[in-house]
């Protein structure tokens, strides 16, 4: 099962058709996408959600709005799968001084043991260890969690914080002189194999990331 994990930036660097281009050339069975649009004026009113989830065949889908702009605009996180893998839930990770709200969404899968955990963090680095400590917490019961998405957390303060160590260390941001990597699959006992950092062109100023799941 391959899961790619891409902050688009509201298609700020290309055209929807070009990222519809880029998802499909992906392949992935789990596709996660950050700062996603849908009928904000600034990405000329295209409900980039939808127009993704219909031209690259995603059968589920799934929306978390964290802003809500103009009368009908939304900018969220959005989470689709090729078939009904699992139940999905969401986990509000708003904190107060904070100046975006935030939220996860949670798949947990129906014939795994795994629970994936997809998250845009906060740019405040303090607040977005907070709530990948809340993250942490709530994923205790299962070994076998995942958290997957843009951390906004370098990997040093990653090791730092947490004792965790990545396999591919790879620079996912910014693209045009990649420095840090702050886009990651962070687990407990390893359920992962082949992690790589993805080529996009100028498609974000993020490299997309994935990571191919087999039994542990």
């Amino acid at each position: 099962m391959r899961v790619v994990s891409f902050n688009i930036c509201r298609c700020k660097y290309a055209s929807i058709q070009s990222i519809v281009e880029y998802v499909l050339s992906l392949n992935a069975d789990i596709l996660f996408l950050q700062e996603v649009d849908r009928n904000v004026e600034r990405s000329f009113g295209i409900d980039q959600f939808a127009e993704i989830r219909d031209k690259c065949g995603y059968t589920c889908s799934s929306f978390c709005e964290t802003l809500q702009i103009g009368k009908e605009g939304k900018y969220g996180t959005a989470l689709f799968t090729k078939n009904d893998v699992g139940i999905i839930s969401y986990t509000d990770l708003t904190i107060q001084e904070d100046k975006e709200p935030r939220c996860s969404i949670n798949l947990n899968f129906y014939d795994l043991d795994l629970d994936m955990y997809f998250v845009h963090l906060s740019k405040n680095q303090d607040c977005a260890v907070t709530q990948l400590n809340k993250l942490l917490s709530l994923s205790n019961h299962n070994e076998h969690s995942i958290i997957v998405g843009d951390f906004n957390i370098d990997s040093q303060t990653l090791e730092k914080e947490f004792g965790f160590f990545e396999d591919d260390l790879s620079f996912t941001w910014p693209i045009q002189s990649p420095s840090k990597r702050i886009d990651h699959f962070m687990y407990r006992k390893k359920y992962l194999m082949n992690f790589d950092t993805l080529s996009n062109g100028s498609y974000s100023d993020h490299f997309a990331i994935s990571a191919c799941l087999s039994q542990p």
